[in-house]
């Protein structure tokens, strides 16, 4: 961290802070230099809510529309990766992201890749660690 403090914004990586506050400062300061300050209070802000908070109801995410409304846990997961985040990802892919627990719908982990996803009324369907995607 040290080093791209000094590379990134040219000054030192204060002794006594802590790893996760000095990532965030250093992600904030690179943000505002390229956008605005307002614009990388908001990308922390999200952070917190959708990562630290785990807070994913009023999280920013993108919408997906499913060609069904119901559909097992794979067919939806391909077509959730195309289509919100541009991603052609395999059934062998999503099916080990369903056995390993990654997978979730409305909260849930679905860890049977043959499970048959409801998706009237909507809701939220985490797909990894990092990307989850409103049923809409």
């Amino acid at each position: 961290m040290a080093r791209f403090y000094t590379l990134l914004l040219g000054r030192e990586l204060p002794a006594d802070e802590h790893p996760m506050a000095a990532k965030k400062e250093l992600a904030r300061a690179l943000v505002a230099r390229f956008h605005t300050a307002q614009e990388a209070k908001g990308a922390l802000e999200e952070f917190e809510r959708r990562f630290s908070g785990r807070d994913l109801k009023n999280a920013d995410l993108p919408t997906f529309s499913p060609s069904a409304t119901t559909l097992d846990v794979i067919a939806a997961g391909v077509e959730a990766y195309a289509q919100c985040f541009g991603e052609a990802r395999s059934r062998g892919d999503v099916r080990r992201l369903s056995v390993q627990g990654s997978i979730q719908w409305r909260g849930e982990k679905v860890t049977d890749p043959k499970a048959m996803l409801d998706f009237a009324g909507g809701g939220i369907l985490r797909l990894d660690k990092t990307r989850a995607v409103r049923v809409g």
